[in-house]
C-alpha cells in the first residue's frame, strides 16, 4: 500500500507540473544516480535483486535527464565541489559493479550522446575473474529454489568461532535476504567462498562453468574502449564485501589493492570509490577515514540525501536507480529535495511562538 501510495503522488507531482518547482529548489544539489544492470532481460543471475533495468526504460531515463538537468562527470562534479563552482542542476550518472551488459546496451546510447559516465568495478572480478558472490548466491536462488538453498545452509557444517545459519523463523519472503545478510555478515569472505562452493557441487552444478560461459562482468578490452570515449572506472572494492563486516586491516587491504588494480588498468591521475552496497550499514566512519588515506579522489554512497556544497567528498549521496518509469523516477531524482522541506515546514510549525 505504502509503494502503491509513493507511486500516486509521484504520477501527480510529474503530470501536475510540480516537479518543475522542486527541480529549481534543488537546482544546488548535484545529484548522482546509480545503475546496476541495463539489458533487455532479466537473468539468473540477478532476477530478484532490484538492479536491473530494461534498455528502453533506460533511455527514457536518459532522455529526461538530458532535457531537465545539466550532465557532467563524477571528476567535473569533485573539482566543482573543491571549488564551489558545481553547474546548476549538475547531474552524475554511476553504474556499479562493471557488468558486461553496461557495454553492451548502456554504453552505445552514453557515446552517442556524449554522456560522461563513471563505472566502479569490483576489482576481483576483472583482475582474478571471479564474480561477485551475490550473483553466485542469486544464480543458486533462482536455479535450485530458495528454500533448498535455506535448508542446505542450516544443515551444512558450521566453522569453529563463526555463527551456524539459522532461519530464525523466516519466512519465504524474506530467505534470499536473510542468506545474503549472513554471507556478508555472518562469516568470513574465505569461509563465504567455501559455503558457495559446497553448495555449487551439492547441486550438482559447474560454478566456475556457469561463470565463465556467462561472462557478466567487463574484460579489459572494453574496459579500455570506453575509458577511450569518455566512461571513467573507479573502485567498488575488490570482493564487494560490507566494509562494515570486515577489520580495519582487511578493510586497508581491500581498498589498497582495488586502487593498484583500477591504476593499472585507467592510470592513476583520479581515482574515486563506491562503498560495496553503500547503505549506513554497510560502512563506517572509520572507513571512510581508511578510503581517503588509500588516496582515491573521492567516495561515494548508495544513500540518498541531498549533496550540497559543503558534504564530504568521502560521503556522497547517489540515488539508486530502479527499472521504474519516467514519472517515478523523476519524482526519486527530487525526492531528498522533498524531504527536506517537509522536514523544514515541520520545524517551522512546531517553532514555539514569538521564537
Amino acid at each position: 500500500m505504502k509503494t502503491l501510495l509513493l507511486r500516486s503522488f509521484a504520477v501527480t507531482l510529474y503530470w501536475s507540473g510540480l516537479l518543475d518547482l522542486l527541480r529549481f529548489l534543488g537546482r544546488k544539489n548535484p545529484k548522482i544516480v546509480l545503475y546496476h544492470i541495463v539489458s533487455d532481460h532479466e537473468t539468473p543471475f540477478v532476477r530478484g535483486t532490484d538492479i536491473w533495468i530494461h534498455r528502453k526504460r533506460f533511455i527514457r531515463h536518459m532522455e529526461y535527464i538530458r532535457k531537465h538537468y545539466t550532465l557532467i562527470s563524477l571528476r567535473t562534479l569533485i573539482a566543482g565541489l573543491m571549488q564551489g563552482t558545481v553547474p546548476p542542476r549538475s547531474l552524475v550518472i554511476t553504474f556499479d559493479d562493471g557488468f558486461a551488459d553496461n557495454y553492451s546496451f548502456a554504453y552505445p546510447y552514453l557515446k552517442q550522446h556524449n554522456i560522461p559516465a563513471t563505472i566502479f568495478l569490483a576489482s576481483d572480478c576483472i583482475t582474478k575473474a571471479k564474480p561477485i558472490w551475490l550473483q553466485e548466491l542469486c544464480y543458486l536462488v533462482n536455479t535450485i529454489r530458495v528454500d533448498r538453498i535455506a535448508s542446505a545452509l542450516q544443515n551444512g557444517k558450521a566453522n569453529p568461532g563463526q555463527p551456524r545459519f539459522s532461519l530464525n523463523g523466516q519466512s519465504s519472503n524474506n530467505l534470499h535476504k536473510h542468506i545474503e545478510d549472513y554471507l556478508a555478515f555472518g562469516v568470513s569472505k574465505e569461509r563465504r567462498d567455501e559455503i558457495l562452493a559446497d553448495l555449487y557441487r551439492r547441486f550438482q552444478l559447474d560454478r566456475e562453468k556457469i561463470f565463465r560461459e556467462a561472462r557478466l562482468f567487463l574484460d579489459l578490452d572494453q574496459i579500455h574502449q570506453m575509458s577511450q570515449d569518455g566512461i571513467g572506472f573507479g573502485s567498488h572494492g575488490a570482493s564487494h564485501t560490507p566494509f562494515s563486516a570486515m577489520s580495519a586491516e582487511e578493510q586497508e587491504r581491500e581498498v589498497l589493492d582495488s586502487k593498484a588494480a583500477i591504476q593499472e588498468i585507467i592510470g592513476p591521475e583520479f581515482v574515486p570509490f563506491a562503498y560495496p552496497f553503500g547503505t549506513e550499514r554497510h560502512f563506517t566512519h572509520s572507513s571512510e577515514e581508511i578510503v581517503q588515506r588509500a588516496g582515491y579522489s573521492c567516495a561515494l554512497t548508495n544513500i540518498p540525501y541531498l549533496n550540497e556544497e559543503d558534504s564530504s567528498i568521502y560521503k556522497l549521496a547517489r540515488i539508486n536507480v530502479r527499472n521504474i518509469a519516467v514519472p517515478i523516477f523523476a519524482f526519486m531524482l527530487e525526492r531528498a529535495v522533498f524531504k527536506a522541506l517537509i522536514g523544514l515546514g515541520a520545524r517551522y510549525c512546531g517553532r514555539p511562538t514569538g521564537a
